[in-house]
Parts: C-alpha cells; structure tokens; sequence
C-alpha cells in the first residue's frame, strides 16, 4: 500500500512541474505582441527598445545574406503591405526553429513565399528594422500564423490535461492513505487501546476484592 502511495504522490508531482512547465511556456508565447502592419513596428520600438518579442506575418521581398557579429547570415527582407513600404530585415533565417522544414537547408528562399516569424524586434546600426533571435529564445518560423496558433493551443491543452493527470494522481494519493491510516488505527491503535482497557478493568477488579478481602477479616 506505501508503495502505491509513494507512486501516486511521484507522478502528481511530475505531472504537476510538467504542466506548470508547459504552462509557463504556453504564457510566454500568447503574450508575444502580434503586428499586423510592419510599418507600426517603429512606434513598438519606441515604447519598448529592448526585448520586444514579435510575431510578424508576411512574403519575403528578396533574400540575401546580411553581415553580423556571427558571421555571414541568410537572411530575408519581410513585407505585408501591397505598397511595399512595410519592410523589415529578418537576420539569421537559416538558423530558425522550422526552417529546414519549410525550405531546403542552403538555399535561398523564393520571393513571394508567406512565412511568420517569431523573434526580436531591434535596430542595427544603420537604423534599420530586423528580427532576430534573443538572448532568451531562437528565431522561429511558420508557414503561416495559424501554425503559431495551434501551437499554442496545444501548449495550452497539454497544459490542462497534465494538471488533470496531477489531480487525479492526488486523489488517489489522499484516499490510499486515508485507507492506511483506517487500517493502521485498526489494527495497531485499537488493540493497544483495547489492551489498556482490560488492564484497567483487570486493576479496578483486583482493587475492588482487595477491598472486600479488608471489609471480610474487619468482622
């Protein structure tokens, strides 16, 4: 019975870290800010210049390699606008979470392809948009939004079924051990109590014909 009470108790544990683990993770991505128009990602930056997690959506413009501080890095201009004036850089695409099986590794990307990246949002040097990855999470790419979406949608219901699992591991936990308390009281605690009552009465017994004895030998 212990045994199956340490199981129950171990597996609500895991399930519990796994699913606030995920949990955490679904939170991060649905609070990524989503731009619609590339071209109010400028006033974004304005109101947040460091750590501006983004999720574009758009066609790539034309692919090319940009210089970094890692070397040479495909990379991709990024539009949504039929004017084409909402453009962005999108630095290190070949290094995305995705990107191989979207495209084949090494080559360029076709112009016209709808993509959805996720990343940073930031400036270089010269003044220019990009996203790229952050210090805290590697550049992903999407066929489409949707994708994103289901995502975390699943993040979220994974979430969900291993809080379920982590209470209904619980309960069991709670109810083998009101079980093993029951049956330890009974067999352990009432004998004990039983025993200490008969001593008892045994002594009230023999205290009561000590008494008598005296009362006898009065006479």
């Amino acid at each position: 019975m212990l045994e199956g009470l340490a199981i129950c108790v171990t597996c609500a544990t895991v399930f519990y870290l796994w699913g606030e683990s995920i949990k955490e993770r679904f939170e991060h991505f649905n609070s990524i800010t989503r731009v619609i128009d590339l071209k109010k990602l400028d006033d974004l930056l304005k109101e947040k210049t460091t750590n501006l997690l983004v999720l574009v959506s758009g066609r790539v413009a034309s692919a090319t390699t940009f210089n970094s501080k890692d070397g040479d890095l495909l990379g991709v201009v990024f539009e949504n606008t039929e004017d084409s004036t909402g453009r962005v850089n999108v630095v290190g695409a070949e290094g995305a979470l995705g990107f191989i099986e979207i495209v084949i590794f090494g080559q360029a990307l076709k112009v016209g392809t709808s993509l959805t990246f996720v990343g940073e949002a930031v400036r270089d040097k010269a003044g220019n948009l990009m996203i790229q990855k952050s210090k805290e999470q590697s550049l992903i790419v999407f066929s489409e939004e949707s994708s994103f979406d289901e995502m975390v949608n699943n993040m979220k219901s994974q979430s969900e079924l291993c809080v379920m699992l982590a209470k209904i591991f619980g309960s069991i936990a709670v109810a083998i051990a009101v079980v093993y308390g029951v049956d330890y009281a009974r067999k352990v605690l009432l004998p004990f109590v039983w025993k200490k009552k008969d001593l008892g009465d045994s002594s009230s017994q023999n205290g009561s014909s000590d008494s008598e004895d005296t009362d006898i030998s009065d006479f």
